[in-house]
């Protein structure tokens, strides 16, 4: 990263909802505190490939070519080797190959993870994940996969209903899921987190827990259960309502939890019995772990910087290794943005978050708290989504706050 780049440019990555903040603070502090080891990032690959272009969602994915996908995978081996010295060093905890990953060449894809091995440092028995739509699991992908270390699948299942995934636009339908599945446990792909949602057209609680029934008895050891998120009125008239909406995440909390899971953040569920399939990724990242961003639309953010890479698929295929040309106005963290991430990391933990304590007293001022940070609680407050214990300060979400987190994440899942 260039002097220039560092210091040019206005604010445009922010933690979902959190303020942002005038002047500088220090990189985010101690995630080695979490158990990461110092310097510590999680690297996410960006895929901006589909099968089918989706009924719903905000997600703007590219239906490629073969031969546009292999100059995408061409440009993220550019973008690795442009790395500086400084990134290459850290230790890296986690790997995940996002959105369409499996839609490229799995070859390809398998030598991209090599490179990333041998181009940076990735710690051993680091957590490679790749996010997979069903119809893409069998032989050849899961040789290719298993042999250059991914040992953690996203299977992007949704529902287990043929009329929900028709609905909702899938190119996989339930046939598919079941293949997948099968194709997993052949391979002995045991880590596996099973991505169901939740608020689709049609589907009513009756079928939500058959959804999640089906999962079950499958014995995944992880479950991530998010809503569908689509706020284009013509489109979002078609689907539950919010209470529906409330009231099936309550479902899959009782469900779960009465067949040995538990939820230890919003959304993710893992068997008690199984605490090691836990989303490393996603911890680390909760924990304060640097992110490093490849690809179009990729988001980094260590050392206190925050950039986003272009979404012009044309533009980063022709210019991956150039910094300056493919970053979005990269900036300095502010304290109050600091904080807001710490917080709204507590709060997707389940847990409370008391200002200026902890980690967040070596970024306030004169023992305070950022007033941004303040005025965006109290923000949270005056909309019910958050309440303060008055006896502690501590702050937590309220119901209707996890539930608008919830669809945050959900609208995250299907970009």
């Amino acid at each position: 990263m260039s002097e220039a780049a560092k210091t040019s440019g206005a604010a445009r990555v922010r933690v979902a909802g959190a303020p942002e903040a005038a002047g500088t603070s220090e990189p985010a502090a101690s995630p080695q505190a979490q158990g990461l080891p110092e310097g510590a990032l999680v690297v996410y690959v960006s895929f901006p490939f589909t099968l089918k272009s989706p009924s719903y969602g905000p997600g703007q994915p590219y239906i490629a070519d073969s031969a546009a996908k292999a100059a995408y995978v061409d440009a993220l081996e550019a973008e690795l080797a442009s790395l500086d010295e400084d990134v290459r060093a850290r230790p890296v905890v986690a790997v995940r190959l996002g959105g369409g990953a499996s839609i490229a060449k799995a070859d390809k894809v398998c030598k991209l993870v090599r490179d990333i091995r041998s181009t940076l440092n990735v710690v051993p028995r680091a957590e490679i994940s790749i996010e997979v739509n069903p119809l893409t699991v069998g032989t050849p992908s899961l040789t290719d996969w298993t042999s250059c270390g991914i040992n953690r699948v996203l299977l992007d299942a949704r529902s287990v209903h043929d009329d929900e995934l028709t609905a909702l636009g899938t190119s996989h339908d339930r046939q598919d899921v079941d293949n997948a599945l099968r194709f997993l446990a052949l391979f002995r792909m045991t880590r596996i987190d099973m991505r169901l949602t939740y608020g689709l057209p049609g589907q009513t609680s009756d079928s939500w827990k058959k959804t999640l029934l089906t999962a079950i008895d499958e014995g995944v050891e992880h479950i991530t259960a998010l809503p569908l998120v689509d706020d284009a009125p013509e489109r979002a008239k078609d689907l539950p309502n919010d209470a529906a909406r409330e009231a099936m995440a309550g479902l899959a909390r009782e469900v779960l939890g009465a067949h040995g899971y538990r939820e230890y953040a919003i959304g993710r569920f893992v068997r008690a019995a199984a605490p090691h399939a836990v989303d490393r990724f996603d911890v680390a990242v909760r924990a304060g772990a640097g992110q490093l961003g490849l690809g179009a639309l990729a988001r980094s953010s260590y050392d206190g910087f925050l950039y986003e890479n272009t979404g012009d698929f044309d533009e980063y295929v022709a210019h991956s290794a150039e910094f300056d040309r493919i970053v979005r106005d990269p900036r300095r963290e502010g304290a109050a943005a600091t904080q807001a991430r710490r917080a709204q990391a507590a709060f997707d933990e389940l847990a409370s978050f008391t200002p200026g304590a902890g980690s967040d007293a070596a970024d306030a001022t004169d023992g305070k708290p950022a007033p941004e940070l303040l005025s965006w609680l109290d923000g949270l407050a005056s909309s019910g989504c958050a309440e303060r214990d008055p006896r502690t300060g501590a702050w937590s979400l309220t119901p209707a706050g996890r539930a608008r987190r919830a669809r945050e994440l959900g609208a995250q899942e299907l970009l």
